[in-house]
């Protein structure tokens, strides 16, 4: 078999791929530590290794993205100690299959790319993805495939913190159920988690709704992020994948080896 390691390194966690050609066949997400421990990582590669029971003699290659450039050459090496290849990291040498519209190209995450790449291979233009991790973000591609510009805001755990650590009262969150949130809370933690949820629905649908109205034509609209989850049902009329950036990245390396 021939199969390739895919590695997105996010703030929060790290996640981990194995594909056959453009097939995700095992994936795994592993949260970060706040220091480059290269014992965390083996420790946590093994066991994926061992959990998919893959071999050495079957990965070809692979590609590294991140955003956290203190963790990079760390998990580059615990990949290598592991799976025995030493994986290249996604910089902007990269072919790619989109034009951009933004100020500085280069200012771009290696994130954001991936996920531009992919949506531009399978919805093909007119496109806004919402990537909600520890920064909730959304990019546009227009009706010509090209990236014309992106949002961030704060991410669900920073909104969430920031309750206790900016106000008096407000209690700290330990137990933050999305799955239970109504839309008008008769207590405090309700008040709290439906205002969280539903702001973020409505947030979302919003800026939809304006960025179809300023481009004059409809976007298809795709779900991705490590808290897509939590609002994936409410938001059923997009298209959700939790693997979406890991496919992108895979995307890009196999462009870029043909």
């Amino acid at each position: 078999m021939s199969y390739s390691i895919i590695v997105d390194i996010g703030n929060t966690s790290t996640n981990i791929g194995i594909f056959k050609f453009s097939h995700l066949v095992a994936s795994e997400t592993i949260i970060n530590s706040k220091d480059p421990d290269f014992g965390l990582y083996i420790k946590e590669f093994r066991n994926f290794k061992e959990k998919y029971n893959i071999k050495n003699e079957d990965i070809t290659g692979g590609l590294i993205s991140s955003v956290v450039p203190i963790l990079t050459r760390a998990i580059q090496i615990a990949i290598n100690n592991v799976f025995g290849i030493e994986l290249p990291v996604f910089d902007n040498s990269y072919k790619i299959n989109f034009e951009y519209d933004v100020d500085d190209p280069k200012e771009v995450g290696s994130d954001l790319i991936a996920n531009l790449a992919y949506a531009k291979e399978i919805f093909g233009d007119a496109t806004i993805i919402f990537d909600l991790g520890t920064v909730s973000k959304y990019i546009v591609l227009d009706k010509n495939g090209v990236f014309i510009g992106c949002g961030f805001a704060p991410g669900l755990q920073s909104t969430i913190n920031g309750f206790h650590n900016k106000t008096a009262l407000l209690p700290e969150l330990e137990n933050f159920d999305l799955n239970n949130a109504i839309l008008i809370g008769k207590n405090t933690i309700q008040a709290m988690t439906n205002g969280v949820y539903y702001m973020t629905v409505e947030g979302i649908l919003g800026i939809c709704r304006r960025i179809e109205n300023e481009l004059g034509y409809h976007l298809k609209k795709i779900l991705t992020g490590g808290n897509a989850i939590y609002f994936k049902n409410e938001l059923s009329s997009f298209f959700y994948d939790p693997n979406f950036t890991l496919k992108g990245i895979n995307y890009i390396y196999d462009i870029n080896r043909e």
